[in-house]
């Protein structure tokens, strides 16, 4: 246990939060802090998910636009080309 006394309170802190559910002997506490644990994981998953997916639309709106562009770009050249045959 020499160790444990050179930890800093705010590490022994830490360190026993970790391990409290572990040293508990109510498993319904444990079985709480764990579903707290997976909630707070699902909610941050959601969060990527929903920006993913909003990335995604952007990047095939600018997709979209960029066709957009070579088209019109196409259109165009053919244009000058038709114009300096004339």
């Amino acid at each position: 246990m020499p160790q444990y006394d050179r930890m800093s309170e705010e590490k022994k802190l830490r360190w026993f939060l970790k391990l409290e559910s572990e040293l508990l002997i109510d498993n319904i506490k444990r079985e709480k802090i764990k579903n707290q644990k997976l909630e707070l994981e699902k909610t941050e998953l959601e969060k990527k998910v929903s920006k993913i997916k909003e990335l995604k639309q952007k990047m095939e709106s600018f997709e979209k636009l960029k066709q957009e562009l070579r088209d019109e770009f196409k259109e165009e050249i053919k244009n000058r080309n038709q114009q300096s045959k004339e």
